[in-house]
Order: structure tokens, then sequence, then C-alpha cells
């Protein structure tokens, strides 16, 4: 599968940036919405609704796809064990999951 995505942007001679997904693993998570990715932030405490949103808003349309993949898998967690990674002491088993999480804390200063 290929799905090829036009930006808004433009490069400096007026093109299009011009983006060709070919992976189906990762066109899912890329053609979701900033406002569906937030509501997804949005958690049990406002605490992680803070955290989760300002990475949302800080690196994720920046970060790789690699990263993206992991951010969403990220999502899928419990609160409970979302609030043990990002405000506790805990980490995910996962080194990708450690990164995005360590990533989080780095940024919100914890």
């Amino acid at each position: 599968m290929e799905v090829i995505l036009y930006s808004r942007e433009r490069k400096a001679g007026g093109q299009p940036i011009i983006v060709k997904i070919v992976s189906e693993k990762y066109s899912s998570y890329l053609m979701k919405s900033k406002s569906q990715l937030r509501w997804q932030c949005r958690r049990g405490t406002k605490e992680l609704d803070s955290l989760l949103e300002s990475y949302l808003d800080c690196f994720y349309f920046q970060s790789s796809n690699e990263e993206k993949s992991y951010f969403n898998e990220l999502l899928q967690i419990q609160d409970n064990e979302l609030i043990r990674y990002l405000l506790g002491s805990q980490l995910p088993d996962s080194k990708g999951l450690t990164k995005i999480v360590k990533k989080i804390r780095n940024n919100n200063g914890i």
C-alpha cells in the first residue's frame, strides 16, 4: 500500500511538501489528525493530560515514524500504569516506550 500526503506547507519554490507512506503499519497513525491524538491524550487525571499533550505539541509531529508508533502504543496503556511510568519511578520494559517516557519526563522537569 502506498499513501501520498500533500502538506499545506510549501517548499521555497512553492511546491507542496509530499510525503509517501509505504508501510501500512505506519500509515494508520500518521493519518490521525491532531484533534484525534489530543482526544486520546485525555486521561483520568489532569497531570496525565498535561504530560501527554505537551509531548504531542512539542515533539510528536517532528518525531520519527518509529517514535510516533511508540507514542501511540503508550496511549494504549491504562492510566494507573501510565502514572507509574510518567510520574513515578517505574519504566516500561520496552526500550522504545522507555525512550518516550524519559523524553516526556525531561520535557516536564520530572
